[in-house]
């Protein structure tokens, strides 16, 4: 399989290329922002 991918903004990724059969492939991954339960850290690494 080879796979080539391009993004325009960041937040959609476009996968294409061709599988071991020779066949083509296309994926659009869009970047989804998920509201997490519990909030952010408040501890920085490296910084104590």
């Amino acid at each position: 399989m080879a796979l080539k991918y391009s993004t325009t903004d960041g937040s959609r990724v476009i996968l294409t290329g061709i599988n071991e059969r020779k066949d083509s492939i296309y994926v659009m991954l869009d970047r989804y922002d998920r509201k997490y339960i519990l909030p952010k850290s408040i501890l920085v690494a490296g910084k104590y």
